[in-house]
């Protein structure tokens, strides 16, 4: 995979690693993005301080009126795996 995308922040770096590291696999490079609310960011910049991996991180700012253009498509797509879940009950 070239990216990983988390919706949410893990509770512990050996978590974090393990889902984001599916971006590295035989030796090959990929990104991993990671979505963190305001409040949970002292806490993900704390994680990754832990785990010697601070350095890697890259904060970017989104602004909810960045993100308009994109609400019908995500709400598209979430109704698509809502329907495979669904499927597989």
């Amino acid at each position: 995979m070239a990216h990983v995308i988390s919706y949410d922040t893990p509770v512990d770096l050996r978590k974090y690693v393990h889902r984001v590291g599916r971006t590295a696999r035989a030796g090959r490079e990929g990104t991993a993005w990671t979505l963190v609310e305001k409040q949970e960011a002292l806490h993900f910049k704390g994680m990754m301080r832990s785990g010697g991996r601070q350095k890697s991180v890259k904060k970017v700012k989104v602004k909810e009126d960045d993100l308009a253009g994109y609400k019908d498509a995500y709400g598209r797509a979430l109704e698509r795996v809502k329907e495979v879940f669904v499927r597989q009950e």
